[in-house]
């Protein structure tokens, strides 16, 4: 990451902009359960894209910061399927609009440069 944010400073200062660089990772993250637990909320089927499969599991939509030296965990979002939600009372929302959520809800300022990163 170093190597980047130092490639995009250099490119940025030729341009004539200082500003702080700062980066928004969007992810979204499973935390696998046993199959034998069955009470705690929330619990369902989602894919593991290191696992190849389905498999039983919370799934949160993350956010990470990394700036100038600096990184950190920022925010998250619980997704729930939509059956899920119908069932509880939830508003359904899509692992991209809890994204969009979240990175509205950033409070960038306009003193820094903010990159959004995030897999398809």
């Amino acid at each position: 990451m170093d190597r980047v944010i130092s490639l995009i400073r250099r490119a940025r200062q030729k341009a004539g902009d200082t500003r702080p660089i700062l980066f928004l990772i969007i992810d979204d993250s499973g935390c696998h359960k046993d199959h034998s637990t069955r009470k705690m909320e929330g619990l369902d089927f989602h894919f593991s894209h290191s696992e190849g499969k389905s498999v039983w599991s919370h799934c949160l939509v993350t956010a990470h910061v990394v700036s100038e030296g600096f990184s950190f965990a920022w925010d998250f979002r619980p997704y729930f399927r939509e059956g899920y939600c119908q069932e509880h009372g939830l508003a359904f929302k899509s692992k991209n609009g809890l994204a969009i959520e979240i990175v509205n809800a950033f409070p960038a300022n306009e003193d820094e440069q903010v990159y959004v990163l995030m897999d398809s």
